[in-house]
């Protein structure tokens, strides 16, 4: 029986509770002249609407409403408050009925500063002192208003309150970094559509802390002007960003009277920011502020829809970007569409997170998703751009082994005259000096023999400078004696007619390879200007050659006891390093590399790493 009965008490005493509720009037004075006392008189005499819920949804209003409030005294509410949902009124005045007169308690609204507000939430909130009714003057004409109100405790408005500020500030953190990779990417890539991502995605959080007053609490809050006009200045300069991203973002060809119409659109909406920023408040009640709110978003939605058009038409045009950047933009558009839903009062809970921070929601979404797809097109241009490299490199070794090969072909043509020509020419001369001189000798003509043993000494001059030039110029004994010979062979003609002593080392190359003749005719080349460089400007007495074989390729290394010099390959060289640069040249043609070091005590040491060539 006992349990009955305390069964009993709880579920009456939860449905008396629930019947204890403050009572909530509308009245809208048309006339603009209505104060408290008036206001208080005429509700009653019942020209006041009692409101069955704690919103209303007027609409776009000439009127000022006044918020007639009675508390409920039975109500167990520790340091009750009342809190007014909408962060955007323009002016609230707050009366109290004591007997017979209507003080006026506290005055606030975004058009104060918000140290102002008798309690610092982001929702206006104001204490409740005992049983006296409160009328609620709010002035918002010309303007939407969507008011939520209800009496709560102060301890939970303010933790309510603690509680939103905390959700904002870790989606902004999070908005936060994609703006930090977005500027990282812009200083990566100095492209302005980066730039305009960051300044579209920086622009929308403010607007949603604009919208549900974190903004003019935390960030503008000694500045009133502002915080009466951050609204319409987020917005409009979110229409601009969205048409110069838009436009970047999907690397649409527009025509050039399609390029003109968006330029005059942005600049009508940087107009419309300055006018919604530097608007006189005097003027706020007479008919061209009422004519630009209604142009600015007429001319905002305008921008908007040409934007949406312009994304279909580059969509049937098969652009994968602008099929993307609308799906990025869907979750903003859900958002939207749950908070004006949730404005007109088809949802009432507004502790159902999705709902509540659905903006906030949809926004972060977004912007996750534009960067991604940031990413996505950062990584294809640097592909593209590898791509690009790539393809000029190939084309550089392309272009570098036709000129190679013509150089060689007009080496072999050149050295082919040279041997086949002026070789049998001077031959010829030789043999008809000889036999003239065997005369002057049977003469017995002494100062003639000696002109003739001159001339004769100029003729083997000349003759073995051909000989060496040919054979630099065309190794053709590569393939009758093998790399090696041609090697040794190389550097005994140059023992045999210059007074540095030269020293060979060769390991391995034993096997001539017929698929690298052009290889080794490189290889030979290369040697050959080396040791040309030797005898011209090193003025050394000994030099080593090591010439090595490996099983991916060869290893050449010069040692020398000369003058030595300093070799810089991105500098201007000197004369006596322009060999050097063409030998560099040739190295790096096969990808190979060359190092330079000096000599101790005195010389250079010069390594070729020269791999093989792809087959």
């Amino acid at each position: 029986m006992r349990y009955w009965l305390l069964t009993w008490y709880l579920l009456v005493g939860c449905t008396l509770a629930t019947w204890a509720q403050p009572q909530f009037y509308l009245y809208q004075d048309t006339s603009l002249q209505a104060n408290a006392t008036t206001v208080w008189n005429k509700h009653e005499q019942g020209y006041s609407t009692k409101l069955a819920k704690n919103y209303i949804n007027l609409g776009f209003t000439k009127a000022i409403v006044w918020l007639i409030v009675i508390p409920d005294t039975t109500q167990p509410i520790h340091e009750p408050v009342l809190q007014l949902g909408d962060p955007h009124l323009n002016r609230i005045f707050i009366y109290r009925k004591v007997e017979n007169e209507t003080p006026l308690v506290h005055v606030t609204g975004d058009y104060y500063r918000f140290s102002q507000r008798p309690i610092a939430t982001t929702h206006t909130t104001f204490p409740i002192k005992g049983s006296a009714p409160m009328l609620v003057r709010i002035n918002k004409r010309n303007e939407h208003i969507t008011l939520y109100f209800r009496i709560t405790s102060y301890h939970e408005a303010v933790q309510s309150d603690s509680n939103q500020t905390a959700v904002y500030a870790f989606f902004g953190g999070i908005i936060m970094l994609m703006l930090v990779f977005g500027v990282y990417l812009f200083a990566m890539q100095r492209q302005r559509v980066y730039l305009f991502f960051v300044l579209y995605a920086l622009n929308g959080y403010l607007w949603v802390l604009t919208d549900v007053g974190i903004g003019f609490q935390y960030l503008w809050p000694d500045w009133p002007w502002f915080a009466s006009r951050a609204r319409p200045v987020m917005v409009v300069l979110a229409a601009m960003l969205f048409t110069l991203y838009l436009t970047k973002f999907i690397r649409a060809q527009l025509a050039p009277w399609l390029q003109r119409t968006v330029l005059i659109v942005r600049y009508l909406l940087a107009l419309m920011a300055a006018i919604a920023l530097f608007f006189p408040y005097a003027w706020n009640d007479n008919w061209m502020w009422q004519g630009f709110l209604i142009a600015l978003p007429l001319l905002t939605i305008c921008s908007l829809l040409a934007g949406v058009a312009l994304l279909i038409v580059e969509i049937r045009k098969s652009n994968r970007l602008a099929t993307f950047f609308l799906l990025a933009h869907a979750p903003t558009f859900a958002s939207s569409l749950l908070t004006a839903i949730f404005s007109e009062g088809s949802f009432f809970d507004t502790n159902v997170f999705i709902v509540r921070y659905s903006l906030l929601i949809g926004c972060t979404l977004q912007m996750f998703l534009l960067t991604l797809l940031q990413a996505y097109i950062f990584i294809k241009d640097q592909q593209a751009k590898q791509d690009l490299e790539l393809q000029i490199n190939l084309q550089q070794r392309e272009n570098t082994k036709k000129l190679l090969s013509v150089l060689q072909q007009e080496r072999l043509r050149i050295a082919d005259q040279l041997h086949d020509i002026a070789g049998s020419l001077l031959s010829a001369a030789k043999l008809n000096f000889a036999s003239y001189k065997m005369q002057v000798d049977a003469a017995n003509n002494t100062i003639d023999s000696m002109h003739f043993n001159q001339g004769l000494d100029a003729l083997e001059a000349a003759s073995t400078t051909v000989r060496t030039v040919s054979h630099a110029l065309s190794p053709v004994m590569l393939e009758q004696v093998g790399f090696k010979t041609a090697i040794e062979k190389a550097v005994a003609l140059f023992n045999a007619n210059h007074n540095t002593r030269f020293t060979t080392v060769i390991v391995g190359c034993t096997v001539y390879q017929e698929a690298l003749r052009e290889y080794y005719s490189f290889l030979y080349n290369i040697v050959f200007e080396l040791l040309n460089n030797e005898v011209k400007h090193a003025k050394a007495q000994h030099v080593l050659l090591q010439v090595i074989e490996l099983e991916d390729g060869f290893s050449i290394v010069l040692e020398d006891d000369g003058i030595g010099f300093e070799y810089h390959p991105t500098a201007t060289q000197p004369t006596n390093t322009l060999g050097l640069a063409g030998i560099q040249f040739k190295v790096q043609h096969f990808g190979g590399v060359i190092q330079i070091e000096r000599n101790s005590p005195k010389g250079v040491i010069i390594t070729l790493e020269i791999p093989l060539p792809p087959v």
